[in-house]
Protein backbone atom coordinates (compact mmCIF):
# COMPACT_ATOMS: atom_id res chain seq x y z
CA UNK A 1 0.00 0.00 0.00
CA UNK A 2 1.46 3.50 -0.82
CA UNK A 3 0.72 6.46 1.49
CA UNK A 4 1.33 8.82 -0.17
CA UNK A 5 -1.70 11.11 -1.59
CA UNK A 6 -2.52 10.44 -5.23
CA UNK A 7 -2.49 14.47 -6.37
CA UNK A 8 1.18 15.06 -5.61
CA UNK A 9 2.91 18.27 -6.24
CA UNK A 10 5.24 18.23 -8.39
CA UNK A 11 8.84 17.61 -7.89
CA UNK A 12 12.44 18.74 -8.95
CA UNK A 13 14.91 17.64 -6.43
CA UNK A 14 14.29 19.62 -2.84
CA UNK A 15 12.00 22.08 -4.77
CA UNK A 16 7.92 21.25 -4.90
CA UNK A 17 5.51 23.34 -7.39
CA UNK A 18 2.16 23.52 -6.21
CA UNK A 19 0.73 24.56 -9.48
CA UNK A 20 0.97 23.48 -13.36
CA UNK A 21 4.41 23.73 -14.77
CA UNK A 22 2.50 25.90 -17.52
CA UNK A 23 1.44 28.25 -15.30
CA UNK A 24 4.40 28.73 -13.37
CA UNK A 25 7.19 29.33 -16.36
CA UNK A 26 4.36 31.33 -17.95
CA UNK A 27 4.95 33.19 -14.55
CA UNK A 28 8.25 33.14 -14.69
CA UNK A 29 8.53 34.30 -17.80
CA UNK A 30 6.11 37.46 -17.55
CA UNK A 31 8.35 38.04 -14.32
CA UNK A 32 11.56 38.03 -15.76
CA UNK A 33 9.71 40.60 -18.95
CA UNK A 34 8.67 42.97 -16.35
CA UNK A 35 12.01 43.41 -14.40
CA UNK A 36 13.63 43.59 -17.88
CA UNK A 37 10.75 46.45 -18.82
CA UNK A 38 11.52 48.19 -15.63
CA UNK A 39 15.11 48.32 -15.52
CA UNK A 40 14.77 49.82 -19.88
CA UNK A 41 12.50 52.48 -17.92
CA UNK A 42 14.31 53.48 -15.03
CA UNK A 43 17.40 53.93 -17.62
CA UNK A 44 15.38 55.91 -19.71
CA UNK A 45 14.40 58.13 -16.91
CA UNK A 46 17.45 58.21 -15.14
CA UNK A 47 19.13 58.95 -18.42
CA UNK A 48 16.49 61.89 -19.76
CA UNK A 49 15.31 59.77 -22.48
CA UNK A 50 12.10 59.16 -22.42
CA UNK A 51 9.46 57.08 -25.09
CA UNK A 52 8.56 59.95 -26.74
CA UNK A 53 4.62 59.23 -29.17
CA UNK A 54 5.44 60.75 -32.23
CA UNK A 55 2.97 62.16 -34.15
CA UNK A 56 1.12 60.25 -36.26
CA UNK A 57 2.07 59.28 -39.82
CA UNK A 58 -1.01 58.02 -41.38
CA UNK A 59 0.94 54.90 -42.54
CA UNK A 60 0.01 51.49 -41.55
CA UNK A 61 2.39 50.96 -38.99
CA UNK A 62 1.60 54.42 -37.15
CA UNK A 63 -1.96 53.92 -37.00
CA UNK A 64 -1.30 50.28 -36.05
CA UNK A 65 0.73 51.33 -33.20
CA UNK A 66 -1.94 53.58 -32.06
CA UNK A 67 -5.03 51.51 -32.36
CA UNK A 68 -2.56 48.69 -30.34
CA UNK A 69 -2.32 51.17 -27.51
CA UNK A 70 -5.88 52.26 -26.93
CA UNK A 71 -7.21 48.63 -27.34
CA UNK A 72 -4.40 47.22 -24.67
CA UNK A 73 -5.08 50.66 -22.82
CA UNK A 74 -8.74 49.32 -22.42
CA UNK A 75 -7.78 45.65 -21.89
CA UNK A 76 -6.19 46.75 -18.89
CA UNK A 77 -9.07 48.81 -17.29
CA UNK A 78 -11.79 46.15 -18.34
CA UNK A 79 -9.15 43.40 -16.78
CA UNK A 80 -8.80 46.03 -13.55
CA UNK A 81 -12.57 45.65 -12.97
CA UNK A 82 -12.84 41.82 -13.16
CA UNK A 83 -9.62 41.74 -10.77
CA UNK A 84 -9.56 41.23 -7.27
CA UNK A 85 -6.58 41.92 -5.80
CA UNK A 86 -6.38 45.24 -4.84
CA UNK A 87 -2.30 46.29 -5.71
CA UNK A 88 -2.51 44.30 -9.37
CA UNK A 89 -5.84 46.33 -9.74
CA UNK A 90 -4.50 49.71 -9.65
CA UNK A 91 -1.32 48.73 -11.49
CA UNK A 92 -3.10 48.01 -14.49
CA UNK A 93 -5.27 50.92 -13.78
CA UNK A 94 -1.77 52.81 -14.59
CA UNK A 95 -0.72 50.80 -17.58
CA UNK A 96 -3.80 51.36 -18.73
CA UNK A 97 -3.62 55.10 -18.36
CA UNK A 98 0.20 54.80 -19.77
CA UNK A 99 -1.06 53.60 -22.90
CA UNK A 100 -4.12 55.30 -23.45
CA UNK A 101 -2.26 58.45 -22.40
CA UNK A 102 0.53 57.94 -25.13
CA UNK A 103 -2.32 57.39 -27.76
CA UNK A 104 -3.50 60.83 -26.23
CA UNK A 105 0.32 62.60 -26.34
CA UNK A 106 0.07 61.74 -30.06
CA UNK A 107 -2.84 63.97 -31.12
CA UNK A 108 -3.14 66.94 -28.73
CA UNK A 109 -1.23 69.98 -29.01
CA UNK A 110 0.68 71.00 -25.89
CA UNK A 111 3.74 73.13 -25.49
CA UNK A 112 6.82 70.95 -25.01
CA UNK A 113 6.63 72.14 -20.88
CA UNK A 114 3.11 70.36 -21.05
CA UNK A 115 4.57 67.43 -23.17
CA UNK A 116 8.25 67.13 -21.42
CA UNK A 117 5.67 66.50 -17.80
CA UNK A 118 3.12 64.07 -19.55
CA UNK A 119 5.69 61.96 -20.71
CA UNK A 120 7.72 62.13 -17.44
CA UNK A 121 4.46 61.09 -15.37
CA UNK A 122 3.79 58.46 -17.83
CA UNK A 123 7.34 57.06 -17.54
CA UNK A 124 6.47 57.09 -13.89
CA UNK A 125 3.35 55.69 -13.98
CA UNK A 126 4.92 52.72 -16.00
CA UNK A 127 7.75 51.78 -13.32
CA UNK A 128 4.78 51.69 -10.34
CA UNK A 129 2.58 49.58 -12.23
CA UNK A 130 5.78 47.57 -13.42
CA UNK A 131 6.75 47.33 -10.03
CA UNK A 132 3.81 46.15 -8.88
CA UNK A 133 3.48 43.36 -11.07
CA UNK A 134 6.83 42.35 -10.39
CA UNK A 135 5.71 42.24 -6.79
CA UNK A 136 2.47 40.32 -7.00
CA UNK A 137 4.11 37.85 -9.18
CA UNK A 138 7.03 37.27 -6.79
CA UNK A 139 4.23 36.93 -3.79
CA UNK A 140 2.87 34.34 -6.23
CA UNK A 141 5.90 32.55 -6.61
CA UNK A 142 6.88 32.62 -3.15
CA UNK A 143 3.45 30.78 -2.24
CA UNK A 144 3.53 28.23 -4.83
CA UNK A 145 7.23 27.15 -5.02
CA UNK A 146 8.37 25.58 -1.67
CA UNK A 147 12.06 24.28 -0.89
CA UNK A 148 11.10 20.56 0.76
CA UNK A 149 13.76 19.22 3.33
CA UNK A 150 14.13 15.45 3.71
CA UNK A 151 12.90 14.40 6.51
CA UNK A 152 13.63 11.25 7.03
CA UNK A 153 16.61 9.71 9.19
CA UNK A 154 20.09 10.01 7.89
CA UNK A 155 22.47 7.24 7.97
CA UNK A 156 24.62 4.99 5.74
CA UNK A 157 23.14 2.12 3.63
CA UNK A 158 23.20 -0.60 6.32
Amino acid sequence: MNDEPETQSPRVGPITVESDWITTVGALVVFVACCVLLLSEVEHFLGGRFAVPHRPHYDFFSIFTKVYEVIAGVLCFTVALNYANKPVKTGLVLMGVNLTGAALLSYLPLSSAAFRLAVTSRSIMSQIALTIFILAIAQWLRSVVKRVSSAGPRGGDN
